[in-house]
């Protein structure tokens, strides 16, 4: 078992190489051009290492996280699609915390030597599907102020699914 420090050495570099200095046409290491994704991924970092640090002696495997990940994009659309504004607000915050899950995935199966092909091919599915909850949760938000939306709301799945199919066999 890897000290905090050692752990926290790992995922710096492991996460800013994976990234590098340019991640999708945004420089995550220059905090005056980009401040929000600057502290965002080192706050992921951040708290990714304690859960990491915990979880490596307990019997939780990668795939598990990855399981919770999706699940947690899940419960973050349906609270956003409520109309109770805490329920939104937490939803919101699931939204914004659920990259700290996604690197604990990945960290813990570094850490244990529990790389999996399932969790290669889980962990893209997994981010899609909190993605298209959002979207579904935002949906339902936008219809319950106007009552045309709720027509157009079940066919946002289903056009969804058709690229995730897509999505799919383009990662396999």
């Amino acid at each position: 078992m890897k000290t905090y420090k050692e752990l926290r050495d790992d995922q710096y570099s492991s996460r800013l190489q994976e990234e590098g200095v340019e991640y999708l046409g945004v420089y995550v290491n220059n905090f005056w051009e980009n401040p929000y994704t600057f502290l965002k991924l080192r706050l992921a970092i951040e708290l990714s290492v304690i859960l990491i640090y915990f979880l490596q002696r307990t019997p939780v495997t990668p795939n598990m996280v990855t399981i919770i990940f999706a699940l947690s994009g899940i419960c973050g659309g349906i609270l956003i699609a409520s109309q109770n504004k805490y329920a939104i607000t937490c939803g919101l915050v699931i939204f914004f915390l659920k990259i700290v899950l996604d690197a604990v995935d990945g960290g813990l199966a570094r850490e244990t030597g529990k790389s999996s092909l399932t969790g290669k091919v889980m962990d893209p599915h997994a981010s899609y599907i909190g993605f298209l909850a959002f979207l579904v949760g935002f949906g339902f938000y936008v219809a319950s102020y106007n009552n045309f939306f709720f027509y157009l709301i079940p066919l946002v799945p289903f056009f969804l699914a058709i690229r995730l199919k897509g999505y799919s066999e383009a990662h396999m």
